[in-house]
């Protein structure tokens, strides 16, 4: 059926407002508000002829709507530039409208703007004349599918977008590698994760004192759905733990997690806690930083993307002026207010890509990069200068931490030791031997912890050097993936 282009003739007659300096181009829709000094002429609308369709297979909007609002809409209508706040990226950001309401009448593609528009059927038409984009007309065939979408219900998946539900399955229990450890602030606890897993080892017992679980997570015993990746105490003993797409809050004793927050887009990559807990700073592999307060737990958290697509390697906070300081994996490094985000003087450069970073104070950083060598740079404005280096593992570095104010723990996936420097002299203090590849690490006072890709992990007197404790979690049953 083709619905008659003339309409029993001309449509209607209407003012075009132009701007001053010429034609104001609308690339898709012209719902916004037009320069405040315009002139007037007449313009004739010519209605489209439209095909419609009698198929009864529902219309993909992924397969074939969206080809045709990327070419001729999507370029003035997405997330990053959505004029008259009008984004057509998916049916669920086309179903919110526009700021002059909505666009599809779920249904009703014959009253629906979106359809008017296209067919040249309403006062204001898409795309218009001349417009930078070279968007065309909608042929006859395309603009009945489009009312047909629209007649269906206006539903569907955007390209790519991820399923609404994902099945977490169980996975062997050989695949749960130790990816963090860290030491509470009284050195008596550490946290370590055996893969999508949490425990808690007391010092002082020689025992593990709990398994962290979160009876929301299919399959458990498990404390997040993927592998968890990062963790760190607070002052007052609160341990934050991140995996893929998710950070949680967990209270020592209790047994369960305190929180969940604002989940980030991607894998945490860094974490970091500072003001007694009341501020928490994430890392994401996609470049992401997000913060949190502790007024705004169940807020929305706030992010920010300094570093392109690099990967966040560190996070924390700058010593005197409190800022939040992030340095990626392609070496850069920035600084951010922590109570509105905005930008905080400094931004550079190390010139040199970065596995891990840590904060000394003072605008001092130790540095572990990808040849294996660790770096103390000072910031001296924006300009880093290094202080001294020295070769620390034959292969890349892949974990920092800090002993005190003079020390560094390092590892290298490549190497079976960790190592305890002297930052001021870059002199070893000490070697432990995990017996193979080293994936963790974490030091507090006299204690250090050492994991490993063989599911165990060591604790060592750092003073002496000895082994404390060869920890093995049996019977850690079964992971999760995705």
């Amino acid at each position: 059926m083709i619905i008659d282009s003339t309409v029993s003739g001309k449509l209607a007659v209407w003012q075009r407002r132009m701007a001053r300096a010429g034609a104001f181009a609308f690339l898709c829709f012209p719902f916004l508000g037009l320069a405040d000094e315009v002139a007037e002429e007449e313009m004739e609308i010519v209605p489209l002829p439209v095909v419609e369709s009698d198929r009864s297979a529902p219309v993909s909007f992924a397969e074939e709507i969206y080809p045709l609002l990327k070419q001729n809409c999507i370029p003035c209508h997405s997330a990053s530039k959505a004029k008259a706040k009008l984004n057509l990226e998916s049916p669920e950001t086309i179903q919110k409208g526009s700021s002059d309401g909505p666009v599809v009448m779920s249904g009703k593609g014959a009253e629906s703007l979106l359809f008017l528009t296209a067919a040249h059927r309403h006062e204001s038409v898409m795309p218009p004349e001349d417009n930078k984009a070279n968007a065309r007309n909608l042929a006859p065939e395309e603009l009945g599918l489009l009312k047909l979408w629209i007649d269906q219900g206006a539903t569907g998946e955007a390209p790519g977008a991820m399923p609404t539900a994902i099945a977490w399955q169980p996975v062997s229990p050989e695949i749960a590698p130790i990816y963090a450890c860290a030491v509470a602030p009284d050195k008596r606890f550490i946290a370590f994760a055996r893969g999508n897993r949490l425990f808690v080892y007391d010092g002082a017992a020689g025992e593990i004192e709990a398994e962290l679980v979160d009876p929301e997570v299919a399959g458990s015993p498990a404390a997040h759905l993927d592998l968890v990746q990062a963790l760190d105490f607070n002052r007052a003993g609160l341990l934050a733990s991140g995996g893929f797409r998710m950070v949680k809050f967990w209270k020592r004793g209790l047994n369960a997690r305190a929180a969940d927050l604002d989940p980030p887009a991607a894998a945490v990559s860094a974490l970091a806690e500072a003001g007694d807990g009341n501020l928490v700073v994430a890392g994401g592999s996609d470049g992401e930083v997000i913060a949190w307060t502790a007024s705004e737990w169940e807020k929305s958290a706030r992010r920010w993307r300094d570093h392109g697509s690099a990967p966040v390697v560190s996070v924390g906070l700058r010593a005197g002026n409190g800022s939040i300081w992030s340095i990626g994996g392609d070496g850069s490094f920035r600084f951010r207010q922590p109570v509105n985000s905005e930008a905080a003087p400094g931004t550079g450069n190390f010139g040199t890509p970065v596995n891990r970073a840590l904060g000394l104070g003072g605008d001092r950083f130790v540095l572990g990069l990808p040849d294996g060598t660790i770096r103390v740079v000072k910031l001296d404005g924006e300009m880093p200068v290094v202080e001294r280096e020295w070769q620390g593992h034959p292969d890349a570095v892949t974990g920092l931490w800090l002993r005190g104010e003079d020390e560094v723990l390092s590892i290298s996936a490549a190497e079976n030791q960790a190592k305890l420097w002297r930052i001021s002299d870059g002199g070893q203090v000490r070697n432990f031997d995990q017996g193979g590849a080293v994936t963790a690490a974490a030091v507090g006072g006299t204690l250090a912890a050492t994991g490993g890709a063989n599911h165990g992990v060591k604790l060592w007197n750092c003073d002496d050097g000895k082994l404390v404790f060869d920890l093995r979690v049996e019977g850690a049953e079964e992971g999760l993936h995705a």
